[in-house]
């Protein structure tokens, strides 16, 4: 947890949050269930993520999941900025849209091994 709390002081975000969960506290899927489950709709919780572990908690836990597409990490933020949280606030994200891009991780994933990927 210490590492999370100097990583996230030193950028700034910690002012933000009210509690950093690390794996002391559980599991992502225990978070989001602990954080947003219940609480608001499952199409209105969006998990980030670049992990297959990721993937399976918003899977586990019935919310949606955007891919941070492994050597591709500046494209799939700025994508995240310019489409895929409109889409997430206009209620299009889930379905043709999410598949997709969970597809290009896919492709990605299953494609390159990861010592093989390098960021751009």
């Amino acid at each position: 947890a210490r590492f999370l709390e100097r990583e996230w002081a030193e950028h700034g975000l910690d002012q933000y949050m009210t509690v950093l969960a690390g794996q002391e506290m559980g599991t992502k899927a225990d978070h989001l269930r602990l954080a947003a489950k219940g609480k608001y709709d499952d199409d209105r919780i969006l998990l980030i993520g670049d992990a297959p572990g990721d993937r399976a908690a918003a899977a586990d836990v019935g919310v949606a999941w955007y891919p941070i597409i492994p050597g591709k990490e500046r494209e799939s933020w700025a994508r995240l900025r310019t489409e895929a949280f409109d889409r997430f606030l206009a209620g299009t994200y889930r379905g043709d849209y999410e598949d997709s891009l969970k597809a290009e991780y896919d492709a990605v994933l299953l494609s390159t091994p990861p010592w093989e990927v390098i960021e751009r």
